[in-house]
């Protein structure tokens, strides 16, 4: 089993603002992992009637079915977020530095790119740019691709860098809290890219770096009861064999 794949992985991000001036673009994050958990296998349920209190040959038993099965083709982060404000050099020489207390705000943001990203482009995903990624990432099925997972346009308003996100404009899901889908904006995960305006768009734009931002909370009850500072989904391949695992590059951004 993929356990580590599928796991919903506990991490704490530690983070360092390059320069302690407002709207500065996000960096990169330094990840601990802490744990992992995924759901097992379970045994099959038994089924042993008898027709008419007699004998099981020669009935018809007209049976409903359902189960819940666990999703490959995603996998989750969650944890929580703490670090410092610093005045730092080209050779991370600390000028003076603050530490943040208690739980910052701003997001967590996750790409497979592993270049830089165009933070002055920032925008929503648009519908052929999620698309396209349900694509590369082999999310053929239509219960649960990419698309289908972030259908809300419910984002709250917010910044990546010096670029303002307009509130309810973005594909937007929202990550469970207690073991069942949240009310209001908890936990907000939200589709984003850098490429070209819609209407430049065309089959090579598509290709652009598509990143997934978690907006990140104060200490909020989380999916199984325990505080957290973000949760987030992020597509693993979709292929039914085995290949290998997908790596994500993880950035914050601290407003």
């Amino acid at each position: 089993m993929r356990t580590t794949e599928k796991a919903v992985i506990g991490l704490i991000v530690a983070f360092i603002l390059a320069a302690a001036i407002s709207n500065a673009e996000p960096f990169g994050a330094t990840i601990s992992y802490m744990d992992n958990s995924s759901k097992g296998s379970t045994n099959g349920t038994v089924s042993n009637y008898t027709g008419g209190g007699t004998q099981a040959g020669g009935y018809i038993y007209y049976t409903n079915i359902s189960g819940i099965q666990q999703d490959l083709r995603w996998k989750g982060y969650v944890g929580n977020v703490s670090g410092r404000l610093t005045l730092d050099d080209a050779s991370s020489n600390t000028l003076y530095d603050w530490t943040i207390l208690g739980s910052p705000t701003g997001e967590v943001y996750a790409t497979r790119q592993s270049g830089l990203i165009n933070w002055s482009n920032i925008k929503c995903a648009y519908r052929n740019v999620t698309e396209a990624e349900n694509l590369r990432m082999n999310h053929s099925s239509s219960t649960d691709n990419i698309t289908t997972t972030f259908t809300a346009s419910t984002n709250k308003a917010f910044t990546v860098g010096t670029v303002s996100i307009a509130a309810d404009t973005c594909n937007t899901t929202n990550i469970y809290v207690n073991d069942s889908s949240p009310a209001g904006d908890t936990f907000e995960e939200v589709l984003l890219y850098d490429g070209p305006s819609e209407q430049l768009m065309n089959e090579s734009n598509t290709t652009k770096n598509i990143l997934y931002a978690s907006i990140i909370e104060q200490d909020v009850s989380g999916f199984d009861g325990r505080t957290y500072d973000f949760q987030m989904i992020l597509p693993e391949n979709g292929l039914s064999a085995w290949t290998s695992s997908t790596a994500y590059y993880f950035f914050i951004e601290l407003t």
